[in-house]
């Protein structure tokens, strides 16, 4: 974001082919890889649920956790940046870090699930399909909060970052113009 704003039109060019990449390659490029894997779930592989199956396993928080975290970490070289600042970047990277740690206890929970789920299959004598699709329905109904706090965090995150990018380049710009006026306001000289 260095260098975000230059002289005349030229700024505001600069400033939205940076928010362009930086919206276009770190935030919905791999945004739109990891939920592009719910209609491949359901349309291609046609499994039931998908919308669980794509997102229990809690990808979105590692996504999350580097989004917030470039967010934080993106304006930290800027001077003289208030207390608010300052503590939202603190709270960004530690939701980060428990985004990280959410998504290790998601992972495991949702392994267990699997595995019970397969314990209790292999543990029937005669597979009856009915059966079978009830202890599946009932496995997946489970990991459904899972997917949901997965999609929010995504959201927030990424609404986050956008208004933290904004923030920051709102900065730059100001002090940029604090700095140009300096420069071209000559400073009159004291005579004694």
């Amino acid at each position: 974001m260095v260098n975000s704003l230059r002289t005349g039109t030229q700024g505001i060019d600069d400033t939205q082919r940076q928010f362009l990449n930086w919206m276009g390659w770190k935030v919905l490029l791999p945004l739109i890889l990891l939920v592009l894997i719910w209609p491949l779930y359901g349309s291609m592989l046609h499994l039931p649920h998908s919308f669980i199956r794509a997102f229990a396993p809690g990808d979105l928080l590692i996504f999350s956790s580097l989004i917030l975290m470039e967010a934080a970490i993106e304006g930290e070289h800027l001077p003289h940046q208030s207390f608010a600042s300052l503590l939202a970047r603190m709270l960004a990277k530690i939701s980060a870090i428990v985004f990280i740690a959410s998504y290790v206890a998601i992972r495991y929970t949702v392994v267990l699930h699997e595995n019970g789920l397969l314990r209790e299959l292999s543990s029937i004598p005669q597979l009856d399909p009915a059966q079978v699709e009830k202890l599946s329905e009932m496995s997946l109904n489970n990991m459904l909060p899972y997917s949901c706090f997965s999609c929010a965090v995504a959201v927030v995150s990424v609404i986050f970052s956008v208004l933290a990018f904004w923030k920051n380049v709102r900065f730059e710009q100001t002090i940029t113009i604090k700095r140009l006026k300096q420069e071209s306001d000559p400073q009159p000289e004291v005579t004694g």
